[in-house]
């Protein structure tokens, strides 16, 4: 196996766990209302010890203490280890897939592939977010739409008028599923979030990688939720509301590894 290819895969992993550990806080900060302490030393949120470097290893520290605060004992959320390992799985399955797309021979792609992980990095968080609060920041995605659309002037991945498409068509699907939803359920269906997200979406995908994040997200989605609905009507309760913000970035995930099979798949020409 060529040395330049496993060193790089192997960096590919590290930075994700140090992405996943940076994600994991601000998850924990946002969840806990405590989003201004962004830049701040992390610490434990029940008895505010503040967290060494041993406390802070990805993955590693949260084995060793038992999913423990050492200093009060207070049990941490696993979900936050959760955020680190799929980080970590999702930069290793995007170094590949984008490796075998253009190699070494990188160019001026180094600025696509740089905005590939941000935007990936992006779209975790604000899964995991949704995921505790049935809510998330709309801002860091906006921005972030601007900075694909800003890239894509260059053409990087995609050209301008590909990306700014995509981008109003996956918002502008996702706003009507949202208005017919409301009309024919008689309340609220999916937040206004997903359409902000589905803009930044189009933007890293295209048109082509947008329509099949789009039937990714809403056919994943609707395989859980008859579950849910299932196992809610045997329990004879309410079902709890599902976030759709995950499905949306499994969507782009799908999309970004085999957009373009799945597409001529489902559209033969």
């Amino acid at each position: 196996m060529d040395a330049f290819f496993v060193s790089y895969v192997l960096a590919s992993g590290i930075l994700g766990l140090a992405i996943g550990s940076f994600l994991a806080a601000r998850v924990a900060r946002t969840v806990a209302a405590r989003p201004q302490n962004l830049w701040g030393r992390s610490h434990c949120f029940t008895c505010n010890s503040v967290l060494g470097p041993l406390d802070m290893i990805p993955l590693v520290s949260y084995t060793i203490s038992r999913g423990k605060c050492r200093h009060c004992h207070t049990p941490y959320s696993s979900m936050y280890s959760w955020i680190e390992l799929t980080t970590m799985l999702l930069f290793l399955l995007l170094s590949f897939v984008l490796f075998q797309r253009w190699g070494t021979n990188v160019g001026l792609h180094w600025i696509s592939i740089t905005s590939i992980l941000l935007t990936g990095s992006l779209l975790l968080y604000t899964a995991f977010v949704d995921i505790k609060l049935r809510a998330f920041p709309v801002h860091p995605l906006l921005a972030c739409t601007l900075l694909n659309l800003g890239i894509a002037v260059f053409g990087l991945p995609h050209t301008f008028l590909d990306a700014l498409l995509a981008s109003l068509m996956f918002a502008g699907s996702l706003a009507m599923v949202r208005f017919v939803g409301r009309w024919v359920a008689k309340q609220e269906v999916m937040g206004s979030g997903d359409v902000w997200l589905a803009l930044l979406l189009g933007s890293s995908l295209g048109v082509t990688g947008s329509i099949v994040a789009f039937y990714g997200a809403f056919l994943s989605g609707a395989i859980l939720g008859i579950g849910i609905l299932y196992k809610a009507h045997r329990a004879q309760r309410r079902p709890n509301p599902l976030p759709f913000a995950p499905f949306l970035v499994f969507g782009w995930i799908i999309a970004l590894l085999a957009g373009d099979p799945i597409f001529h798949l489902l559209f033969p020409l």
